[in-house]
């Protein structure tokens, strides 16, 4: 979910078809495995989608909530020199302006950044 930024209901609707990972595959053949295309990712152990709502108890009863590893894969890109547009089109947003409400955070190294920018104009 984090390396991808999926929502929840994305990363438990994901299909081995789509997904490019024949290192793992072959694992998983070796142990007696064998994987659908049709079946998805986050499965039971008897290869049956998980219920989101079970899956987000789950995490929170690990201490944290799924949307959080989507923020933080969105807020990297966008803190990270990530035109917004793309971070925007990444996360499946109507308008940028979603984007930049919820998933841009300036942090100290930035401000420190502004201010330097901002004295080299004055001089």
């Amino acid at each position: 979910m984090i390396a991808a930024g999926l929502r929840r209901g994305e990363s438990l609707g994901l299909r081995w078809r789509n997904v490019d990972l024949d290192p793992m595959a072959e694992r998983l053949l070796a142990l007696g495995v064998r994987l659908a295309p049709e079946m998805t990712v986050a499965c039971n152990a008897i290869g049956e989608p998980l219920d989101p709502n079970s899956f987000g108890s789950w995490a929170r009863r690990r201490g944290f909530k799924l949307h959080n590893l989507r923020h933080a894969h969105l807020s990297a890109l966008a803190n990270s020199g990530i035109p917004i547009a793309a971070v925007s089109k990444r996360a499946g947003h109507a308008t940028i302006a979603t984007t930049i409400a919820t998933y841009v955070h300036a942090d100290d190294a930035d401000d420190l950044a502004a201010a330097e920018a901002a004295e080299k104009l004055m001089r």
